[in-house]
């Protein structure tokens, strides 16, 4: 793997399959290189990922080919009223998760399409509203957003971190803060979650937990955030394995990419991070790594892979800012609000 991982890492996400030839973005691939399904959240975040390659990284031209048909995706899909179904199988609809309609995956595709407005801004500023409106409608007024509306079945969903109302939903909040009928939502949002940076989350998945923070840093809420990832360094990294989700201590590429985004981030605000923490997680993100930039969603096996398309981009824009960092260059208010 070269030195510049993230020049990489940014060439798979521009020429490898996640994206299909409808504009939709897959969650992952098999080792074939086979999409598994069509994820709105994951769109939303593909397209945060071309406004960052667009402003500061190699592929600029690709990146904006690859939003335009990401945003003409999110388009068709919701032309009939409703956002598109959770994940978009080619071979059928069975999932639980279509009978969802999620507030936070409307929350991402709201970020990534305010993130490429300035590609196409007349038809995003119409899906901004379009989604926006999505939004707004599940809210009840007066109480932090919700996780989920019910679609189509009654039947109550496992539950899951994506299926309760949690911190996780600060992120939203975050991308919608200064657009018109929308300050009333996100405000009562933070000041609900806001409190919970100066708990300890030991019952609370890591991925969601850093969400939280990546939202908390958009609003300006640095502070807490330090805080709170103050609490995460406290469960320790056991011999290279960041914990995801007590009480397993299997490894995921998607939360390491986020926990070394966010000691980056901090770390060039004065919020000290270790730089041995720092280091084990570049360390630990680079063994999820293939040679053309695809990652793992866990270690790399002889038995078959799940090459994560999140876990790209998330990795990516980690692996670029800690360089940047190490380099001594400054990481501006820009960056941070193309958080993907």
């Amino acid at each position: 793997m070269p030195e510049n991982v993230a020049d990489v890492m940014e060439e798979w996400l521009i020429t490898s399959p996640i994206q299909d030839s409808s504009g939709g973005v897959s969650g992952w691939l098999d080792d074939a290189g086979k999409p598994a399904f069509i994820y709105g959240e994951i769109t939303g975040y593909y397209l945060s990922a071309m406004a960052f390659v667009g402003r500061y990284g190699r592929r600029r031209a690709a990146a904006a080919v690859r939003a335009r048909r990401a945003v003409s995706w999110l388009d068709r899909e919701s032309r009939h009223g409703e956002p598109p179904r959770t994940r978009v199988y080619s071979t059928g609809d069975e999932d639980w998760r279509n009978d969802l309609i999620f507030s936070f995956d409307l929350g991402m595709v709201i970020r990534g399409l305010r993130a490429v407005r300035p590609y196409l801004p007349d038809q995003a500023d119409e899906l901004i509203h379009r989604y926006a409106s999505f939004l707004r409608a599940m809210w009840c007024a007066g109480q932090p957003i919700d996780s989920h509306l019910a679609r189509f079945s009654t039947k109550e969903p496992p539950t899951k971190w994506s299926t309760v109302p949690g911190p996780h939903h600060v992120k939203v909040a975050a991308g919608v803060a200064d657009l018109p009928n929308m300050r009333d939502l996100a405000e009562i949002t933070l000041s609900h979650w806001l409190p919970f940076a100066d708990q300890e989350p030991r019952e609370l998945a890591l991925h969601p937990c850093l969400y939280f923070l990546e939202g908390l840093v958009q609003l300006g809420h640095w502070d807490a955030a330090g805080r709170m990832y103050r609490h995460i360094l406290s469960r320790g990294f056991r011999d290279g394995l960041l914990p995801s989700q007590p009480p397993e201590g299997f490894e995921r590429s998607d939360v390491v990419a986020q926990a070394l985004r966010m000691a980056v981030l901090l770390d060039s605000r004065g919020i000290s991070v270790p730089q041995d923490d720092i280091e084990l997680l570049v360390d630990t993100l680079r063994l999820h790594l293939r040679d053309d930039g695809a990652v793992a969603f866990h270690r790399p096996r002889s038995d078959g892979n799940h090459w994560n398309c999140w876990s790209a981009m998330f990795g990516y824009q980690a692996m670029w800012l800690y360089q940047r960092h190490r380099a001594g260059l400054p990481i501006d208010n820009a960056m941070v609000s193309l958080i993907i």
